[in-house]
């Protein structure tokens, strides 16, 4: 979406985040030119993340959105990889438009519980943010890396600064 014009896209962060996590969040926003929205407290984030009347909204997880989604928005949930863990199954709120299931047997188990607003996505974490020009080889020995050697890019999604208590 960023590529094609008429868009503006926007990230936020709650305040209840680890200043760490948020700092690392706004680096990377500012880098990529994204807009973020932050306040001096989180009612008032909120408060503003409501006032854009956003059209479409995508989150990480439920949280906030039954306050911050206006009626029209279409909301949609990716997750953030959280495994097998049982919230999974009940952070549901009927604001969320589509969900994303990474599995046939996720999907499968969220059907039976009744849910019809689901899409097998695969872990759209997982897919590829820009497309290179350059060869994968040529890629990795640009980042000093040997191609002959597996490489293995330690990503969280959730604690970035984890890379940091290795």
């Amino acid at each position: 979406m960023k590529n094609r014009e008429g868009y503006e896209i926007y990230a936020s962060i709650p305040l209840t985040m680890p200043l760490e996590e948020r700092e690392i969040f706004t680096d990377i926003c500012r880098e990529k030119n994204i807009l973020t929205i932050t306040a001096i407290n989180e009612k008032t984030r909120v408060k503003k993340l409501r006032e854009k009347k956003f059209q479409l909204i995508i989150v990480g997880n439920v949280g906030k959105i039954e306050r911050i989604a206006g009626p029209s928005a279409l909301t949609v949930m990716v997750y953030h990889g959280i495994g097998l863990k049982q919230t999974y199954y009940h952070d549901i709120v009927d604001r969320i438009n589509l969900r994303a299931v990474e599995s046939e047997d996720r999907y499968e188990i969220l059907q039976e519980q009744g849910q019809t607003n689901l899409i097998l996505t695969g872990y759209s974490k997982c897919d590829p943010l820009i497309e290179y020009d350059k060869s994968q080889v040529d890629i990795l020995k640009q980042l000093g890396l040997d191609p002959k050697k597996k490489t293995v890019l330690y990503a969280p999604s959730f604690y970035p600064s984890s890379i940091e208590k290795l």
